[in-house]
């Protein structure tokens, strides 16, 4: 079975960009997510980047399509991932728009797909290495993650950040 390249030129549809205030949009109906500088757009996060920095927003969920060994279910993936002046930081990024369910579901999107990155990739060249869950209908978590996020940062060696402020 052939390595999947979550890094392949084929799956990076938009172009690097060096702006310092964007948000990236989940439009949901099957679209991958994109980022974007139009203010007038709900933005499901937002990218500050006040060193104007060079990033690239690759989407994986509805671009990057994988499937599970039974090869007809498709494996549960989060909508995208930053990378950060080639190799600086890469960011796994999951968007919710809920009240409810937002935490847990979009852990287990990240761990996910964390995981199949993982199975096809060394990250070591990677200086940083993140992975956030942004819920702009719930930006405040209601209670500590601190355990949760020490787990995670232990298993896949990535920091979680349960924030919509993505900054670099």
């Amino acid at each position: 079975m052939s390595k999947l390249s979550f890094l392949k030129q084929s799956y990076r549809i938009e172009e690097e960009k060096k702006h310092s205030d964007c948000g990236i949009i989940d439009p949901k109906n099957s679209l991958p997510a994109f980022t974007t500088c139009d203010k007038s757009l709900r933005w499901n996060a937002t990218i500050n980047n006040p060193k104007e920095r060079t990033f690239q927003f690759v989407p994986i969920d509805n671009n990057i399509i994988i499937y599970k060994s039974d090869g007809k279910s498709k494996e549960s993936t989060c909508d995208g991932m930053l990378l950060v002046e080639q190799n600086q930081i890469l960011a796994f990024i999951e968007l919710k728009d809920t009240r409810s369910k937002g935490f847990a579901e979009a852990l287990s999107q990240l761990e996910n797909t964390i995981r199949l990155f993982l199975q096809n990739h060394d990250p070591s060249s990677f200086k940083t290495k993140r992975a956030y869950i942004a819920n702009i209908a719930h930006p405040q978590f209601p209670y500590n993650r601190k355990d949760e996020i020490e787990h995670f940062r232990t298993k896949y060696k990535f920091t979680l950040r349960p924030e919509t402020k993505i900054t670099f």
